[in-house]
């Protein structure tokens, strides 16, 4: 059989991420199925793999989305109330300075829903046609954390009428450190989305 992983990390990245899969890949290849992988490039740049025939690294924040957040998070670390709520300990920080964080958060929160990394499920599933498209491909697996794994995995299948399979760690509406509380208004809209999924 023929599989083709969709992971935020696998080998040789060294993270608990990546533990069970690099794990689980040595008892595949001993039965002689042949793993290809789309990963992320968080911990390695590195394409080499004894656990895969084929791995390729991708950015998992590739979407326009990610990269304005990023520009913006640079750019605002010269705006004055950004550099005075840096500057205070928690105890002499100021009303307005108190506003600005929770307005970033709020706003960070809201750009990022459902989740973080969600947007650039588009980069995800054009890498791994390029493996569709030269190796033949049995199955497909998406590892959760983080959700967009899960995304790209079903887009792909849709489109390429191969089956696929979600990995869940962690549900994304039962976690409880996640970032939407439990009941709240987000998390409601979340749990929908993950059962949509």
């Amino acid at each position: 059989m023929n599989i083709l992983l969709i992971a935020p990390s696998f080998h040789p990245d060294d993270d608990i991420g990546a533990a069970r899969w690099n794990r689980l890949a040595k008892y595949f290849m001993r039965s002689q199925d042949i793993i290809f992988v789309i990963t992320s490039n968080f911990y390695s740049n590195s394409n080499n793999s004894v656990l895969s025939e084929r791995v390729i690294r991708v950015d998992f924040q590739s979407s326009l989305l990610d990269t304005l957040m990023k520009t913006i998070s640079v750019k605002k670390q010269n705006i004055k109330l950004e550099q005075t709520r840096r500057s205070y300990s928690k105890e002499r920080i100021s009303i307005l300075s108190l506003i600005y964080s929770m307005a970033i958060n709020f706003l960070g929160k809201l750009a990022r829903f459902p989740s973080v990394y969600w947007w650039s499920a588009g980069t995800l599933v054009r890498s791994a046609k390029l493996i569709i498209k030269s190796e033949k491909v049995d199955v497909i697996i998406a590892t959760h954390p983080y959700a967009v794994s899960i995304r790209a995995a079903r887009r792909l299948s849709y489109q390429t009428k191969i089956p696929w399979i979600a990995d869940m760690r962690d549900g994304w509406s039962s976690y409880y450190f996640g970032e939407y509380p439990l009941g709240s208004f987000y998390n409601k809209i979340l749990k929908s989305i993950e059962k949509y999924i």
